[in-house]
């Protein structure tokens, strides 16, 4: 599914936080290299990440489980 939201618009980002695989956004990382980031296990990092990227107006998005950030 990022994938095909990927493909309609190139301004899509996709940051997760070291749970790619489990959360399948490594597929949209296999396709689109230049617009996927795995932050590793840094969960506070990935809000201010995607904070900066909100800021230069990407659409992102962030996978993470939530009760790591709760």
């Amino acid at each position: 599914m990022l994938v095909e939201i990927g493909e309609k618009s190139d301004r899509v980002v996709v940051v997760t936080a070291d749970v790619g695989l489990s959360t399948r956004a490594v597929m949209f990382g296999e396709k689109f290299r230049d617009r996927y980031f795995n932050v590793g296990i840094a969960k506070q990092h990935l809000i201010g990440f995607t904070t900066g990227l909100a800021l230069a107006g990407t659409i992102h998005i962030a996978t993470v489980f939530a009760e790591f950030i709760l």
